[in-house]
Parts: structure tokens; C-alpha cells; sequence
């Protein structure tokens, strides 16, 4: 299957709007860097994501603040994660940015984390764990979702 099969390419301001929706009204979305968005399907980005990070032997060596207690982070994984997808996209041939984006979230201990997102072709969104690849349908530790970025 083709990462591009059942894909849409959407005005980004009306990929911002679906974001919204599944996100809820507070999270602080991106300003429209593009002027559209791929949205890929389930399959499609799990395909996307196995390409850019699982078979990545960069990826694979990057551990949790194995430089000193607090480098690198989970934002710098989310940020490497979202590099290596985009390059990745690049190299597959899509002709429109995927809507990979990173998320910053408040947990339930009041500590902030950061992972990453996908929006989908079906106006749901998939949340990805960089640390361990893991997706999950809702980062189940978060108190508050605070702000997407790109």
C-alpha cells in the first residue's frame, strides 16, 4: 500500500479546524505555515512513521538523557521524530507536509512532557510516543494538552 492511498490534501487552516475539534478549544494551534496539509491514513502514517524512526539506526542509538540528566529530552526526541518523518516524507514523494506535529502537554504531576501527533484523513488524530515508538489514541497522563508545534 502506498503511504499516499486514501490520503487528502486540505487548506491548513481547514486541517487547524479538525486539529481543534479532536484537541478540544484551548490547546494553541501552529499559525498556517503552509497553505495546505497532507492527512494521511492509519496505516498510512504507521507506514510513514516505521520508515522514518524504526528503521533508522540514528533513531534506534538515541537514548533519554544519555549526554546528562537532562539531554537529550522529550522534546528533543519529539523535535528528531518529527524531522526524520518530514524527511522521510520528502524522500516517499508526498507532494504536501503530512500534519506530524509535536505535542507539549501538562501531566498530571504538573510536570510538562512532549510527543508527537498525526492528524488523520478521518478527522481523528493518533499520538506517538518518540521515546519507544509507541503509539497510543490519547496521552492518558495528561492533565492539560497545551500547544501543538511544528
Amino acid at each position: 500500500m502506498s503511504i499516499n492511498e486514501g490520503s487528502i490534501i486540505v487548506p491548513w487552516a481547514a486541517a487547524n479546524a479538525l486539529l481543534r475539534n479532536a484537541l478540544g478549544p484551548d490547546v494553541k494551534l501552529p499559525d498556517d505555515e503552509y497553505a495546505r496539509a497532507q492527512l494521511l491514513t492509519k496505516e498510512g502514517a504507521e507506514s510513514l512513521v516505521y520508515e522514518a524512526l524504526l528503521k533508522s539506526e540514528d533513531f534506534a542509538t538515541f537514548i533519554y538523557g544519555a549526554l546528562s540528566k537532562d539531554f537529550p529530552l522529550c522534546a528533543d526526541f519529539a523535535r528528531a521524530a518529527e524531522a526524520l518523518v518530514l524527511m522521510v516524507a520528502v524522500r516517499l514523494g508526498l507532494a504536501v507536509r503530512p500534519y506530524f506535529f509535536r505535542l507539549h502537554y501538562t501531566k498530571h504531576d504538573n510536570t510538562r512532557h512532549a510527543i508527537n501527533g498525526v492528524l488523520l484523513a478521518d478527522g481523528s488524530v493518533r499520538f506517538l510516543e518518540p521515546q519507544g515508538v509507541k503509539w497510543m489514541d490519547w496521552p492518558k497522563d495528561s492533565k492539560r494538552l497545551d500547544e501543538v508545534k511544528l
